[in-house]
This record gives C-alpha cells, sequence and structure tokens, in this order.
C-alpha cells in the first residue's frame, strides 16, 4: 500500500486496519514536535497515520505556530491521541512535554518534515526480539534536494566520538525517557541523554533496517561546532583523557575546514563527495 496525498485518510486506516496481521506487539508513542513547518508537517502525520503497526499512541507538541501549522494538525485531529499548541523554551522543553504525556511502552520522536523509511518500518523492527533492550537503534535515509543515501548506525563503542545514530531512528523505553528527561541547558540534550543510558550500562540493540528519513540541511555551521563541544563536555564528564581533549579539537578544526571548503568548491562537487560516503 502506498500512502501518498491521493489517499483518503479514512481509505488509509481502512486498508491498515484490514490487513494488519499482528495480534500481541508491544505499545509504542510516537511524538512529533513542530512550530512553523506548514510545508512539511502533513508528510510526517501522514507517515504515521500509514504504519501497518497500529498498536501506537500519536502526541503532537506544536510550539505557538503562526503560519498555518495549526489547520493541519486540526484536520487529522481525530486521529491524534494528543495535541497541544503552546509557546516552549526550545525543542527539547517540547519533547519533554511529550514525554509526560507518553502511555506506551516504548517511545520514538518523528518531528516536523521527517518521516518513517516505509509503512511497514515499525512493524519490521518491532518484529524482531526486542522486549528486553532499553534503546533500539537502526540505520536513516538521508534526503537531499536531489539526492539521498543511507547512513549506516555506528558501532556502540565509538559512542564517545559523538552521535553514532539519528534520534529520529531510536527508540527507547518510555520508563527511562521519564526519568531522564532531555537537559534545557545543552545544544546536544539528545546524545547527553545517550549517553547518560550507555555510561550505566543500559541494554542497546541495533538492528540494520532503514527506520526513517531525515531532511538534510538547515543546520548551521556554528550550530554543528556547538553540538561537537557539547559532546565533548558530556562525554568528559564521564571520561578524562588528553586522547579525548585532542579528537574533539580536531572534529571542530575539520568543522571548520568543510564550511570553507563548501564555501569555494562547486555544489555539485560537494554533492558528488557527500554521495560517495
Amino acid at each position: 500500500m502506498k500512502c501518498n496525498n491521493t489517499y483518503k485518510i479514512s481509505d488509509i486506516y481502512s486498508e491498515i486496519l484490514s490487513s494488519s496481521h499482528l495480534v500481541e506487539c508491544p505499545v509504542i508513542t510516537i511524538v512529533t514536535v513542530v512550530r512553523n513547518a506548514k510545508n512539511c508537517l502533513e508528510k510526517t502525520i501522514r507517515s504515521v497515520l500509514c504504519q501497518t503497526f497500529q498498536n501506537r499512541q500519536y502526541i503532537i507538541i506544536d510550539g505557538g505556530s503562526t503560519d498555518g501549522s495549526l489547520e493541519i494538525i486540526k484536520q487529522y485531529e481525530s486521529y491524534i491521541d494528543y495535541w497541544v499548541s503552546e509557546p516552549d523554551q526550545g525543542i527539547y522543553d517540547a519533547m519533554n512535554k511529550g514525554i509526560q504525556k507518553a502511555k506506551g511502552t516504548w517511545i520514538h520522536f518523528l518531528n516536523a518534515g521527517d518521516c518513517f523509511y516505509s509503512n511497514k518500518s515499525l512493524q519490521r523492527i518491532f518484529a524482531k526480539k526486542c522486549a528486553d533492550a532499553d534503546i533500539i537503534f537502526a540505520d536513516h535515509k538521508v534526503a537531499y534536494d536531489d539526492f539521498s543515501r543511507i547512513q549506516k548506525a555506528g558501532n556502540l563503542s565509538h559512542l564517545w566520538k559523538g552521535m553514532i545514530f539519528h534520534h529520529q531512528s531510536m527508540i527507547v523505553k518510555t520508563k527511562l525517557q521519564k526519568k531522564y528527561p532531555f537537559r534545557l541547558d545543552m545544544v546536544a540534550a539528545d546524545f547527553d541523554f545517550i549517553y547518560r543510558l550507555y555510561q550505566n550500562q543500559h541494554s542497546f540493540l541495533y538492528i540494520p533496517d532503514i527506520l526513517s528519513v531525515i531532511s538534510a540541511g538547515g543546520v548551521s555551521d556554528l550550530y554543528r561546532i556547538q553540538s561537537i563541544k557539547n559532546y565533548k563536555k558530556v562525554v568528559s564528564y564521564y571520561d578524562k583523557s588528553i586522547f579525548i581533549d585532542a579528537y574533539y579539537y580536531y572534529k571542530v578544526v575539520d568543522t571548520i575546514f568543510r564550511y570553507i571548503l563548501k564555501h569555494i568548491l562547486p555544489q555539485h562537487i560537494i554533492d558528488r563527495i557527500i554521495q560517495q560516503k
């Protein structure tokens, strides 16, 4: 079944429910955080509603949008378990609001503009034996303007180097998200959360499948440098060494070098370099 704008949402639901063969499955809460993302929000909502894995709770946290996003939410509100629109202190504050309302055994964040890789993404993940895991992580697809590429999750032993998988390809036991809400004083609060669980020896399970599609772009080079510094701050809290300091110094220099190249090289060469990663 294809999920696109030519389908009525009621028809989509009817087809899913009539074809689903899953009887027993864990409940998952999916949270979408949005603020003024009218042009890409509907894609995300429909991606959630089109999942063949239907034992789920869907939450949307809007940060007080004024661009028409609310009209899109209201269009689908009969299929949304909870939504709210109010000012927040940033994306992690909004995500914490979603965590507070989560009732599922698992929780997953799929923010505005991103979507699941296929209609069966969650079904494929939960078909695996994952009940004993605390954190499930998988691969993701990065969508650029003219091309896309698959980004494999990294080795967990390299977590000290920063994010080795994308947040939108991570599913966590809700009880842990409630126990450790995201810090509001960090640019990389998601990495802080993940690294804390890793250091506390919680169980991570890698599933070699593509869970989500992430839109590339929109992150400034200054933000990347801030994130690298925050990664170092988190890692250094648990492990202090000259080697770690040297690695993160290299990452900052490398980001600056890439910034310079990006403003010198033609775009088609940059695209070719990215595709060869």
